[in-house]
This record gives C-alpha cells, sequence and structure tokens, in this order.
C-alpha cells in the first residue's frame, strides 16, 4: 500500500506544472495536444515542453508562416492527429516514429514534410492538394491502419515514397491526380490488407498492374472502384488482362460504364456475370443505350445513373428483374440525366429498394416500368419535365415513405391507383400544376404532409380521409389552394352534403370516436327521428328509426373512416354531425 502511494505521488510530481517567466514549461515526457499558429511556438517548443517526445494528443499545424519544424526533435510519439494544413513549406519531424491517430498533409503550396523515421499510421493517411511531383519523406513507413487517401494532387508523378509500405488496413483511395502515371511504389503492398479499393479519376493513369491488384482481381473478394483513368487503366478488366488473370466477373465489386465503348463491350469484358454483387454506375456524355448489358438479371447493390448527356432511356436493361439495393436516377444538385425521357428498358423489374429519381431535366414519365410491385423509399424530385407518374400502374407497395415534390409540371398521380400501402410518409409538395390526389384513392399511410401545392384543391380522396379520421393522426396540410389549404377544409370535404348542413348546439355524438356503438345523446324531448350514416361517397350505409334517447347504433362492421350522420325529426328538421371510426 506505501508504495503504490508513494508512485501515485511521484508521478503527480511528475506532471507539475512549473511557471517560469510567465510561460508553461512542462517538466515530463509525455505533452498535451498542441495548436502551432506561427513559426515562434514551434521554435520554442524544446524550451517550452523540454524532454517532450510524446504528445498525448494531436499536433496542429494552422499558418502560412511556418517554414521549418526542426526544433521539434524530440517528438517521438504521436497520440492523436497530426494534421498539417495550409501554404506550409515544412521540414522536419524527422524522429516520429509513431502517429496513433491520423496524418493530415494539406500543403496547398508546399512541399511534403521528410518523415524518415515514421513506421505507423494508427488511422488514416490523408495526402491532398500537395504540389508534390512524388511523396518523398516515409522510407519506413510500413502499416496504415485507416484508409490511405490519396487526392487531388495536380503534379503527383507515382507513389515511390511509399516503397515500404505493406498494410492498409481498410480502403486505398486514388483519385482526381491530374498527373498521376503509375502506382509505382506500392509493389510492396499487401493485396489481404485491404477492404476496399478506390481509383477513379485520374486521367494520365496508365499503369495499374502492381502485384497487389492483380491478386485482388484473380480473387476479388473485396469491392474494387476502378475507372475513368487513362485507357490502360480504365476498368479492372482491362487491367486482369495486364496482368495476365482471367476476369469473369467481379463478384464482389463494383461495375462503372463510363463510355459507349464500355456500355457495348461488357459481355466480353464479363462473359460469365449476370448478377451483380455490387453497384452498377452508368455516367459518360457519349453513352447513347447499354447493349451489352444485356445478360445482367439482379444488382444486389445500387443501380445509379448520371451524369449523362446523351442517355435517353435504358434499352440493354431489358433482362433485369430486381434490384435489392436501390436505383438513384439523378442527384439532388446539378443536371444529372439531361436527355433521360422514361424507364424504357426496366420493362422486367418487379422489385427494387430505395428509389431516388431527382434531377433529371427530360424525365415525362415512368414508361417502362410497368412490372413493378415494390419500392422500399422513394424520392421523385425537381423533374422539371415531369407531367405523369405513367409507367408505375402496377405498384403497390411502399415500405416507408413517398416524397414527391418541386415537380412543376406534374399534373396528375392517376398512375398510382393500384398503390394499396405506404408504411411511413407520404409527402407532397411544390407540385405547381397538380390540382387532385386521384390516383392514392386506396393508400392506406402511417403519416401525411401536403403543402405548397398552389394550384392543389382536391385532397379529399378516401385513403387520406380515411387517414385523417384516425385520432393523434400526424398532419401537416398547409398553402394549397382553397379545399386543400388546411387539414379542417379537408375534413370538410370528407364529408357530403356541406352546403345543406345546420349545426343543432344540443346534438352530442357518443362516443365520438368510435369503435362499435354509438348513440345521440339530444338533452331535448326529441324522439323518432330517423338516424341515417353516410359514407364519405354520399351512401347510406345505415338508416336506423330512433325512438329511445337510449338507443345505441351499431357501426361494427363499418371500414375506420369519416362518416355523416343525419337525423330527420317529425317536424322535417334535419341536422348533421360528423362520425369518426
Amino acid at each position: 500500500m506505501y508504495k503504490s502511494i508513494r508512485n501515485v505521488i511521484l508521478l503527480h510530481f511528475i506532471a507539475l506544472t512549473i511557471i517560469l517567466s510567465g510561460k508553461t514549461v512542462f517538466a515530463q515526457t509525455g505533452c498535451p495536444e498542441i495548436f502551432f499558429y506561427n513559426q515562434s511556438q514551434v521554435d520554442n517548443f524544446p524550451k517550452n515542453y523540454p524532454g517532450c517526445s510524446r504528445i498525448n494528443g494531436s499536433v496542429n499545424f494552422y499558418s502560412e508562416d511556418i517554414l521549418a519544424l526542426d526544433s521539434l526533435y524530440p517528438i517521438q510519439i504521436i497520440e492523436g492527429d497530426l494534421i498539417m494544413d495550409g501554404y506550409n513549406n515544412f521540414n522536419g519531424l524527422h524522429n516520429v516514429d509513431s502517429i496513433y491517430g491520423s496524418l493530415v498533409i494539406e500543403p496547398d503550396y508546399g512541399v511534403v514534410t521528410v518523415f524518415d523515421s515514421l513506421k505507423f499510421i494508427g488511422g488514416n493517411f490523408y495526402m491532398i492538394w500537395s504540389d508534390a511531383t512524388a511523396l518523398p519523406g516515409f522510407p519506413a513507413l510500413t502499416n496504415v491502419i485507416g484508409d490511405l487517401n490519396i487526392y487531388a494532387n495536380q503534379f503527383l508523378q507515382d507513389m515511390s515514397g511509399l516503397s515500404n509500405l505493406t498494410t492498409v488496413r481498410e480502403r486505398l483511395m486514388i483519385y482526381y491526380n491530374m498527373q498521376l502515371t503509375s502506382l509505382t511504389g506500392l509493389e510492396n503492398l499487401q493485396s489481404d490488407s485491404i477492404k476496399e479499393i478506390f481509383i477513379y479519376n485520374n486521367p494520365l493513369l496508365s499503369s495499374c498492374n502492381e502485384p497487389f491488384i492483380c491478386e485482388i482481381l484473380g480473387n476479388p473478394l473485396i469491392p474494387v472502384n476502378i475507372y475513368q483513368n487513362a485507357p490502360e487503366c480504365n476498368n479492372p478488366a482491362i487491367i486482369a488482362n495486364a496482368c495476365g488473370v482471367t476476369l469473369n466477373s467481379l463478384p464482389f465489386g463494383n461495375y462503372y460504364v463510363t463510355t459507349q465503348e464500355e456500355a457495348e463491350d461488357f459481355a466480353n469484358l464479363y462473359p460469365e456475370c449476370d448478377t451483380l454483387n455490387g453497384n452498377l454506375t452508368i455516367t459518360g456524355d457519349d453513352i447513347l443505350n447499354l447493349p451489352g448489358l444485356i445478360g445482367i438479371k439482379r444488382i444486389n447493390g445500387y443501380f445509379s445513373s448520371g451524369p449523362t448527356q446523351n442517355l435517353i432511356n435504358f434499352s440493354g436493361l431489358d433482362s433485369l428483374k430486381v434490384i435489392t439495393g436501390g436505383m438513384q436516377i439523378g442527384w439532388w444538385e446539378g443536371s444529372y440525366n439531361s436527355a433521360l425521357q422514361n424507364f424504357t428498358g426496366l420493362d422486367n423489374l418487379t422489385s427494387v429498394g430505395r428509389v431516388e429519381i431527382i434531377n433529371n431535366q427530360s424525365l415525362q414519365n415512368f414508361q417502362g416500368l410497368g412490372n413493378l410491385r415494390k419500392m422500399t423509399m422513394v424520392d421523385i424530385v425537381y423533374n422539371d419535365n415531369l407531367t405523369s407518374l405513367n409507367g408505375l400502374n402496377k405498384l403497390d407497395t411502399i415500405n416507408d415513405y413517398l416524397h414527391i415534390a418541386g415537380n412543376p409540371v406534374l399534373a396528375d398521380l392517376s398512375a398510382l391507383i393500384n398503390l394499396k400501402r405506404i408504411n411511413g410518409w407520404l409527402e407532397i409538395g411544390h407540385n405547381d400544376l397538380l390540382t387532385s390526389l386521384h390516383g392514392l384513392d386506396s393508400a392506406k399511410m402511417d403519416n401525411l404532409s401536403i403543402t405548397y401545392n398552389a394550384m392543389l384543391s382536391e385532397c379529399a380522396v378516401k385513403s387520406i380521409c380515411d387517414y385523417l379520421s384516425i385520432p393523434g393522426s400526424r398532419v401537416n396540410i398547409d398553402q394549397n389552394a382553397a379545399g386543400c389549404n388546411t387539414r379542417e377544409e379537408v375534413e370538410a370535404d370528407c364529408l357530403v352534403g356541406l352546403s345543406d348542413i345546420r349545426g343543432y348546439e344540443n346534438l352530442l355524438i357518443y362516443p365520438n370516436p368510435v369503435n362499435d356503438f354509438f348513440k345521440i345523446d339530444i338533452f331535448e324531448n326529441h324522439l323518432n327521428y330517423q338516424l341515417t350514416v353516410y359514407n364519405s361517397s354520399g351512401q347510406a350505409l345505415i338508416e336506423k328509426l330512433i325512438s329511445s334517447d337510449d338507443q345505441w347504433v351499431n357501426v361494427a362492421k363499418l371500414p375506420k373512416g369519416i362518416y355523416l350522420v343525419k337525423l330527420v325529426f317529425p317536424n322535417s328538421d334535419v341536422v348533421y354531425g360528423k362520425l369518426v371510426k
């Protein structure tokens, strides 16, 4: 016990902060997180932090004025991140052995710091926006436990500064390096250490057949994303050929079609491929159609298209039946599929996960999806020339939400007439020419939002009326045309004969909402009156003579909804009330 107490006291003594000349001096080997904002702070590091070889946090550089790091020679271990950001001309940190966090190097117009001793990065390694032509200064680096991310280095030509790197435990990401010509320097990287590869948009990259890539393509058990590089490195099949590997398919990879040539040659590149376990992405301005994809029957990832300039429909995908992940046609920003008019070519598709149809300027309707019955989540948003949803006529189930918004000429939802269930939100907004919700008559829902549809006046279709009748239903109805501008307006339109209704202040329907039975409580002597219950279509469902003030009416067989109760008294007075079941 005495030794334990003594050790604690000793540790506290070592960690004491001594105030000398108004500056904080750390008499310990471990120091807290450090931020450097000027060269003076760097130069004074040995004096302000004597004996500090281990940083118990991150080291951050934020200044254009820091030109040399030689004074940081005591640092050997950084337990957090090393962030080198700004217009810096770094040179130093020769003795850093390990960085347990991430290394972020972003010297916009600088020279990469030389790391003679660095062996280990416990997080991610980011090398971005450098003007360097190579990756000098990492002769000892062998392990990166996170991602290796080499991005937007405009003069970088190869990876020669990483020649001893053997392990990248997460993703290898090399993209938007405008002068990169080869992956030389990664020849010792072990293929079994990587979880996913991204090599794309390096326009001069023509040499990709490094041993680790060849091994991965020979047994592709991880997602491979290689596209839009130089022709010799433009897709996995071409690289596999350079490796001497036969690649019939990418069972765990993603597929990119970026040119018309690839669209036509897909079946030759992947001759046994009928099921894609990854994603299929169509992007490229010269793509007109997709004849080489005729054998694809199933996509177990996502199917996405855009940006494209000349693709009118999806002719060539005629065998496709199931997309389990989802379908993304366009995106939230920009012009994505500017010529796309419809979905012809997807005529055999029966099931798809999430669907996003966004920013397709020429899209007119959904023709080509005539066999589609099920979706998960649906966004139909910002399609400038979409006039109708024709083509979705067999759609019967949406397992999450339906979001139709910002389609300025969409005037008709009648194609959704067979939609029976939306297991989540129905959201209709900012569709300028939409006048009616007819087509959603049978669609049960769990939440409802109808807003900012300037011409929408007819919202009282059966499904909406039924949902409004549910106690506690979540509803937002606002900023539409008269008749659909508030919840109360729609509820009123869900009843019949409203122009003739006269109130009766002593009329009470109890209970209301009702489950099986209700009665009329009238606190005046009015008996032997005729009671009629109408549905929202004006059909009389129950007619009954009430001869007792304690007489109950059985509505157990009526479905949930809003009903009109009409009372006709012996003196010919007529009174109406609303009943919710």
